[in-house]
């Protein structure tokens, strides 16, 4: 970890789940009838890139766990875990033990438009999160509204998803033929 950023993890307790719950939830849509045969199954659910994994590699990347597991053995990323979430403050988390932990990672995107391409281009994005008048997510995977600059929030399953609409829509205006997107 090449940064000067002072990283602490929040560590929560153990969440349990009862079997039956999992099944329903998270199982039942994979390993039920009419569903592909279980080795296909399985196969999908232990899924990941060969393409994406090499690519990772060839930039340095190690395995995320064993990459986190040193740093927090090294010190250099803190654990947490001596008191239950109270409360999420305007500034971070409050925790029953009092002791407060400040978050400065999240907050309005737009902020961090402005602090990249000022306050000119930020002024010209539309919302980002939230949902518009049809329920759909304003501002992400999609133009923000100042040509050329769209926007990827989420987790990573989201971004590698989403990526080929944005791939898709900056295709067909490379090819003349993209039609905006209709508005709420």
């Amino acid at each position: 970890m090449k940064s000067t950023a002072d990283v602490t993890m929040f560590q929560r307790s153990t969440y349990i789940m009862s079997t039956k719950n999992r099944w329903e939830v998270i199982m039942k849509g994979a390993y039920w009838e009419d569903t592909p045969p279980v080795d296909v199954v399985d196969r999908i659910n232990a899924a990941f890139s060969h393409r994406m994994a090499t690519g990772l590699k060839q930039q340095g990347m190690k395995y995320i766990v064993d990459l986190e597991n040193k740093l927090i053995a090294e010190g250099k990323i803190k654990l947490k875990n001596d008191s239950p979430i109270e409360s999420f403050t305007e500034t971070g988390i409050k925790f029953a033990n009092g002791s407060e932990l400040l978050r400065t990672s999240l907050g309005d995107p737009v902020d961090h438009i402005c602090r990249v391409w000022g306050d000119e281009v930020a002024s010209r994005c539309k919302a980002i999160w939230g949902l518009n008048d049809e329920c759909e997510l304003n501002g992400v995977w999609r133009d923000l509204g100042v040509p050329g600059l769209w926007m990827m929030l989420g987790n990573l399953a989201l971004c590698r998803f989403h990526s080929t609409h944005i791939a898709l829509q900056t295709k067909a205006m490379e090819e003349g033929i993209f039609r905006m997107r209709y508005e709420a």
